[in-house]
């Protein structure tokens, strides 16, 4: 009989020595791979999907009817960029003002959603009654990044969907006020007022903090004046008159220049309205931690955020010697402010919100 000789495997370009495991160890991997593609969720089936995009779809057979506040609003632009995106969405959208009898506009116009836009509202009992008897569905997006109110929490109660700008009032507007759907759904930055430009000297500068001087970050502006030494510092906000190491801006100051004049921007006062702002001019910005913030944008990939004095300040003296770095978080929060948390995805969320329940 002929031997059959086994014949060598040659592994090109292979200098590395055969490793034999234990055959306890060989089972102990196997059991854990075993594990690990057991636990491995199955991909959803299209169906979500599908479901998904027939709810977009049938978004065009929508007839909405849009009602803003009577007196003069420093929101007027929001409602505008409002009413444009819901025109990109849905089949028929009416705008009106909250003049007297201007519910009457329902009986001639029957729409699938009525959203109020503000919380300047005066509805009065039989408005009310009106608005709860309506088989439309109703929704007011409030416009409460200033504070809220009991009497804010009685008028959104009166509607099936209430969106607020700050997630972290949702457990005061839940708490016995029968409200059954409310989400977090800020403002998105008006693009027309928000983008990035090239600035002149006059507004660059190696930091902007957006906030006031509150005394619990004392230290940490006492602190700046050593670890900026003489950089160019920006600030806009109340209280700043005894730091002499600052340069104050006017209440009126145009943002828009010094934000995208700012090597870093803090800020710590209004997590949500200048997060966004900030991002849409492709700024390098590092907030306060608020539950608002991880709603829409994603710590470390396109914002910043800290916890303490001495975390902004380790936050600080890291990423001033982090150019590549900076650079590459501004440029996603760029890309996310105009996609991601833009206005035609807010409103399009809130659409989606409305129809899927």
């Amino acid at each position: 009989m002929k031997e059959h000789k086994r014949k060598k495997r040659k592994i090109i370009g292979s200098t590395y020595p055969v490793i034999r495991l234990h055959p306890s160890s060989q089972q102990y991997i196997s059991k854990v791979i075993y594990k690990a593609v057991k636990n491995i969720h199955p991909v959803k089936q299209n169906n979500d999907i599908e479901s998904h995009f027939h709810h977009i779809l049938n978004y065009k057979s929508m007839r909405v009817l849009i009602v803003t506040p009577l007196e003069d609003d420093p929101h007027w632009r929001i409602h505008q960029m409002i009413t444009e995106k819901f025109r990109m969405l849905v089949q028929e959208v009416h705008v009106i003002k909250a003049y007297p009898d201007y519910l009457e506009a329902l009986s001639q116009f029957h729409p699938d959603m009525l959203l109020f836009v503000g919380n300047a509202f005066e509805i009065s009992l039989e408005d009310m009654h009106m608005i709860q008897q309506l088989s439309s569905k109703t929704a007011i997006w409030l416009t409460d990044q200033g504070g809220t109110s009991e009497d804010i929490k009685r008028v959104a109660a009166m509607f099936d969907y209430v969106f607020t700008q700050n997630a972290a009032y949702i457990p005061f507007y839940q708490f016995e006020s029968g409200i059954k759907h409310i989400s977090h759904l800020p403002f998105a930055a008006d693009s027309y007022e928000y983008y990035p430009k090239p600035v002149e000297e006059d507004y660059k500068a190696n930091l902007l903090i957006l906030g006031d001087a509150d005394p619990r970050y004392d230290d940490f502006i006492n602190k700046l004046d050593h670890l900026i030494n003489g950089k160019r510092i920006f600030v806009l906000g109340k209280g700043w008159e005894p730091y002499g190491h600052v340069i104050q801006l006017s209440a009126n100051a145009n943002l828009l220049n010094y934000m995208n004049g700012a090597e870093i921007i803090i800020n710590w006062n209004e997590p949500i309205r200048y997060m966004f702002e900030c991002a849409a001019c492709g700024g390098f910005q590092i907030t306060k931690d608020h539950p608002s913030v991880y709603s829409f944008m994603k710590p470390g990939e396109d914002i910043v955020v800290f916890h303490s004095t001495d975390d902004l300040l380790d936050i600080l003296i890291y990423y001033f010697a982090q150019v590549d770095q900076k650079r590459s978080i501004a440029t996603n929060a760029l890309q996310g402010s105009l996609y991601r948390f833009s206005f035609l995805q807010m409103v399009s969320q809130l659409v989606y919100t409305v129809r899927a329940h």
